[in-house]
């Protein structure tokens, strides 16, 4: 008999934080640290398989960490709710550009 796979959600890499953290030339450990995580966390973050649906706290944290405006952190993070939602055939109200 099969059993279910744990977490059956899709999850795909956050290219922003990626992005946002190369631009700065910070390591995971760095920004994790200066955020106030453990390493494996933000591994986990960035990976997406942690927080597809981030909080308010860890947006501020990474904002402050990736020295980049907490607006573009919230963005870019809708972009790729809207991109998860969508991925993992769930509805969703559009939040506008």
């Amino acid at each position: 008999m099969a059993t279910k796979p744990k977490n059956p959600r899709k999850t795909f890499f956050r290219t922003y934080l990626y992005e946002m953290r190369e631009k700065i030339n910070k390591s995971q450990a760095q920004v994790a640290e200066e955020a106030g995580f453990d390493h494996s966390t933000y591994n986990q973050i960035e990976c997406g398989k942690q927080g597809f649906n981030m909080n308010a706290h860890r947006l501020i944290l990474l904002s402050r960490a990736l020295c980049v405006p907490l607006e573009k952190l919230v963005r870019a993070e809708a972009k790729y709710y809207e991109a998860w939602m969508k991925i993992n055939n769930k509805q969703y109200a559009a939040m506008g550009n």
